[in-house]
């Protein structure tokens, strides 16, 4: 191979090099907007509904945070002192038509997420994962 071919293959090579670096930060930049955007389109529902203590509109409507981990503790046949990391909101998630309990913990070396229907306690999706 002469030395002009040679240098054909670096500027090529290195001309895809940078072509898929600039790729990958547009795609970077695209996946936060995005991101950005459900979060703030999420955020100002959140703030219609009060989902941070949707039981300051109507009590009767939402079961509680207590009785939505009951219900998850029941699913998997544990008890509270089997969990750690423990967090429980209320979101309005537009995937499941409105507001969920969502409840999430560590428990032997998973990670755990359930989504629960807030008006009646059904559980709506789960997810377990490595810790």
């Amino acid at each position: 191979m002469s030395s002009l071919d040679k240098n054909k293959s670096v500027i090529i090579i290195s001309l895809l090099v940078v072509i898929i670096f600039v790729l990958a930060i547009f795609m970077a930049v695209i996946i936060t907007k995005y991101d950005n955007l459900e979060d703030k389109y999420e955020d100002r529902y959140d703030n219609e509904l009060n989902v941070d203590n949707p039981t300051n509109k109507n009590e009767d409507n939402y079961i509680s945070k207590d009785r939505a981990l009951e219900i998850v503790l029941n699913d998997l046949k544990i008890t509270k002192n089997d969990i750690y990391d423990l967090d429980i909101e209320f979101e309005n998630k537009h995937r499941y038509d409105g507001i969920v309990i969502e409840i999430s913990f560590d428990y032997n070396r998973y990670e755990y997420e359930y989504y629960l229907d807030a008006t009646n306690g059904n559980i709506l999706d789960s997810f377990k994962s490595r810790d």
